[in-house]
């Protein structure tokens, strides 16, 4: 009987039943695998399906280097140290790093990748003087001569002269309301200015002379003004106010109303070639780049200013579509302006261009007054890169209350984001530049261009000005003009 109750005390069977041990499993982690983080966020916090030990603290790395993981729990925290502004980085568990406290069941490797955040550029102060080291020779290396000789032109006379510029009104019939802008301004100065620009603002969307478009039309007018305006001396430059390419609507604004606002979105149609859209974005450059082919069969070199104001305001956002992309507005903006590059220059062979950027920098009130944004990453977020510009041009309306002022603080700007290495153009403006400001502000533009309409001809913007602005030392016109032809 003692024997039984012995026997019943220690137990029966002999052997232990056998339990399973449990592998910590990850439940959730504070950073996303592929994300982009600030440099300030500290710590990597990482959840576990149970309690956790540490058993090889350098099993525990970011970027190869051991980091410190203080565990309470379930939870487990990795000090992140100094972590630095566009720096990718991987994160690794090694196997047995980590086990079950309970247990000691060892978890399996893990790994996560993240990046971090770009710097945003404080304001830097604009400097009182500027030097400039321009580039020697224009973005494509396989500028015609032609095209050459005219960056030369312009290299030679920038921080010395400014050449006289208009808009030539749209291109099928170079005026507005029936007056021919240039001659208006000939008729006023008796001169024409240096530079003209034409607008292929009619040229897609709906067709061409390539195709069926607006019977109202004269396609061809485009090519024989330029050439027209070539062969009496003077520059031709370009500009492109570019309809939806996806024929939507029959528009470029994305502020329009409601039945005739653009919402073509560039980010999605760049990212499946094989869209529509996309093949849309391809003929229209096609079509653009047939014309400025015939000007390159002609001899004639061009400055083509494409996707003009694509920033739009601080304040207001973007007015034009190429602005306007769903996703990263600046990316896709940037990766659509390179395109066109490398389609005008690489496939189409079109080495007659001189590539002007528009840069948008928020005024307030004129004066140079520049409002309370961070202007300097707004600016060289939106820089498509040295290597697809050769000018960089600002377009300036916003300027009421300092009638043909200089703007220096917007050059300096625009020769800073450049490194100095770029020429600096008024592209666009409401009022002509007084040469006298240019000179002593020491902000002397490569060229300006007051735009059609009331801001060429009315006698409250540059009607009577264009005449002033022909007799001053150092503002070229057409019949001054000295390049080979």
């Amino acid at each position: 009987m003692l024997l039984s109750c012995l026997q019943i005390l220690t137990g029966c069977p002999k052997d232990d039943p056998v339990v399973d041990k449990v592998t910590p499993v990850i439940s959730s982690v504070s950073i996303k695998d592929g994300s982009t983080i600030g440099i300030s966020t500290g710590t990597l916090t990482i959840i576990w399906s149970v309690p956790v030990i540490v058993s090889t603290a350098s099993g525990i790395t970011l970027n190869g280097s051991t980091v410190t993981a203080k565990v309470q729990n379930k939870s487990m925290e990795i000090a992140l140290g100094t972590i630095s502004y566009s720096t990718s980085y991987t994160f690794k568990i090694a196997v047995g790093a980590v086990t079950n406290k309970n247990d000691g069941a060892p978890a399996a490797s893990y790994s996560l990748s993240f990046t971090t955040e770009k710097e945003i550029p404080v304001n830097p102060t604009i400097p009182s003087t500027l030097t400039f080291n321009i580039d020697d020779s224009p973005v494509n290396s396989n500028a015609t001569l032609p095209a050459r000789e005219l960056y030369e032109y312009f290299k030679t006379n920038f921080g010395k002269n400014t050449l006289s510029g208009s808009m030539s009104g749209v291109a099928y019939n170079e005026g507005v309301n029936g007056v021919r802008m240039n001659d208006f301004i000939y008729g006023k100065a008796g001169k024409y200015p240096a530079l003209t620009c034409y607008d292929f603002i009619f040229y897609t969307h709906r067709g061409d002379k390539y195709a069926s478009g607006y019977t109202w039309v004269d396609y061809g007018a485009l090519v024989a003004n330029a050439k027209r305006w070539w062969d009496n001396g003077g520059i031709v430059a370009l500009m492109w106010h570019w309809h939806d390419p996806s024929r939507t609507v029959d528009n470029f604004y994305t502020g329009a109303t409601a039945d005739n606002k653009v919402t073509f979105d560039i980010s999605t149609a760049l990212a499946d070639t094989n869209s529509q859209n996309y093949k849309n974005i391809i003929a229209d450059i096609d079509t653009v780049s047939r014309y400025i082919g015939e000007l390159q069969s002609a001899g004639i070199p061009v400055i083509f200013r494409p996707l003009h104001e694509a920033e739009g305001s601080y304040r207001w956002g973007a007015w034009f579509w190429w602005g306007n992309g769903k996703t990263d507005r600046a990316a896709s903006c940037k990766a659509l302006y390179r395109l066109i590059y490398d389609r005008m220059t690489n496939h189409n062979k079109l080495d007659n261009i001189l590539w002007c950027w528009t840069v948008s920098v928020d005024t307030q009130n004129g004066n140079d007054a520049l409002y309370d944004y961070l202007w300097w990453n707004d600016v060289t977020t939106w820089y498509p890169g040295d290597d697809v510009v050769d000018f960089l041009g600002l377009d300036i309306y916003d300027d009421s209350g300092t009638k043909h002022g200089s703007h220096p603080n917007l050059f300096k700007i625009a020769a800073m984001l450049g490194g100095y290495k770029k020429m600096v153009t008024l592209a666009e403006t409401g009022f002509i530049p007084s040469a006298e400001d240019m000179k002593a502000n020491g902000d002397i533009w490569s060229w300006y261009m007051p735009w059609y309409g009331n801001y060429t001809t009315s006698q409250d913007c540059n009607a009577d000005y264009w005449k002033t602005s022909f007799s001053q030392n150092g503002i070229i016109t057409r019949d001054e003009v000295t390049l080979p032809k």
